[in-house]
């Protein structure tokens, strides 16, 4: 009997909460799947082992979750075992690159890329894309080319917090108590926009596609605040 466990914890393909799950008593297809298949079930026993790590050095266990939920949705839309197997494949690959960095392990949440979630940031970024030294838009922003803006930046704080609302009081897109992971970033000198030297990152717990924005000038000071999806 093959007893396998999902991550941090195991979420059926209806997304209920479950330490392990024996395969003697899978009932979706896509738990049927995963246990008629030996070599999926190495790599799920692979994926656990590496999220357990991931888990015990992360600050906060609650993003860790989100972000395997939403990767669990993608997996359960699968049709095949060559699906399974590839989303398996690609998961390990990206939570085996936490690992690398363990002392910005949390980091690693924010690097992706970010949908224009209202008309400024649609139309003044576009798409974002975060990676570990710089950040991409597609859009040229004020001052920038119609071909996107890439700047380099270097980080200056983050923290994490139990209020959201601890960030800046008032002078945020959302105002409520949710969990947030928040980074502050400051832009190499760029042609994209001028005024442009400073911005807040910030990620929500329970939001895993939402990303908050507040832009600062050359003193510190507030520009703008948006939001990305």
């Amino acid at each position: 009997m093959k007893v396998f466990i999902l991550v941090i914890f195991l979420f059926s393909s209806n997304e209920s909460l479950s330490a392990s799950f024996n395969c003697d008593l899978a009932k979706s297809k896509i738990e049927k799947l995963i246990c008629s298949d030996s070599e999926i079930s190495k790599k799920d026993d692979e994926l656990a082992k590496i999220y357990y790590e991931v888990n015990d050095k992360s600050l906060d266990n609650g993003f860790l979750i989100e972000k395997q939920k939403q990767w669990l949705k993608e997996r359960n839309r699968c049709q095949s075992e060559k699906c399974i197997m590839d989303k398996y494949v690609e998961r390990i690959q990206v939570v085996s690159r936490w690992l690398e960095d363990e002392k910005n392990i949390d980091d690693f949440f924010l690097y992706r890329k970010y949908v224009g979630g209202d008309r400024y940031s649609e139309s003044i970024y576009g798409e974002i894309i975060i990676d570990k030294d710089s950040i991409f838009w597609s859009n040229g922003g004020r001052n920038g080319s119609s071909g996107g803006c890439k700047v380099n930046y270097q980080l200056i704080s983050k923290e994490v917090g139990k209020s959201y609302t601890d960030i800046e009081p008032d002078k945020l897109n959302r105002n409520d108590s949710s969990t947030y992971k928040s980074f502050k970033i400051k832009l190499e000198d760029h042609a994209c926009n001028n005024d442009l030297k400073y911005l807040r990152l910030t990620l929500i717990s329970g939001l895993s596609n939402y990303l908050d924005v507040i832009e600062y000038d050359k003193n510190d000071k507030i520009k703008a605040r948006t939001h990305f999806n």
